[in-house]
């Protein structure tokens, strides 16, 4: 279809087109900008655009309906589901100890601000140096270093009270060796 009756069909129709399509979805201009990319590529031209207009605007508005409605119950479920940060398994804590410490270590990340619990989990599970979370955070290797023990150290604060009992051994190291401080700042993996 030619683009200036494309852009007739829409100055004379769009307003419509927008409130028919609210009646089915939240986004109703996203329904109607996909209903006339297809009249575009649409082969051969429809004999009646409008109408083709009207319920090409629908069916994408409902199908952006179900989207949403996915969206919402997968939301719902998420917030209803535990938030699994590692299994056990993979941390090689025995099944007796494993629900009470995975909540604990859970608890305290959850309790961490965002930045705190991104720089944590990149190092800790994602074996970043040191230089790659500088880069990651925009700041030096030592920066990097310095705010990761600060977090280490909060969440360790955060932790370990929940899981006295638990474990006899403290579950986040309190001091790394000096050679592997070194080898990380360097930005070599230990």
């Amino acid at each position: 279809m030619h683009s200036q009756r494309i852009q007739e069909l829409y100055r004379d129709h769009a307003a419509a087109l927008i409130l028919y399509a609210r009646q089915w979805c939240c986004a109703p201009d996203d329904a109607l900008q996909e209903a006339m990319l297809a009249l575009a590529k649409c082969q051969p031209i429809p004999d009646d655009p409008v109408a083709w207009l009207y319920t090409a605007t629908k069916r994408r508005a409902m199908n952006i309906a179900r989207g949403e409605l996915r969206r919402q119950h997968h939301h719902a479920r998420a917030v209803e589901e535990h938030a699994q940060w590692f299994t056990a398994a993979e941390q090689g804590i025995e099944n007796n100890q494993s629900e009470s410490l995975a909540d604990s270590v859970a608890t305290g990340l959850n309790g961490l601000a965002d930045d705190e619990r991104e720089l944590i989990v990149a190092r800790v599970w994602g074996n970043l140096s040191f230089e790659q979370l500088g880069q990651l955070l925009g700041c030096s290797a030592s920066s990097a270093h310095r705010r990761y023990q600060a977090v280490l150290a909060k969440l360790r604060a955060a932790v370990e009270p929940l899981i006295d009992d638990v474990q006899s051994e403290p579950l986040i190291p309190e001091v790394h060796s000096k050679a592997i401080e070194k080898k990380q700042l360097t930005g070599e993996n230990p």
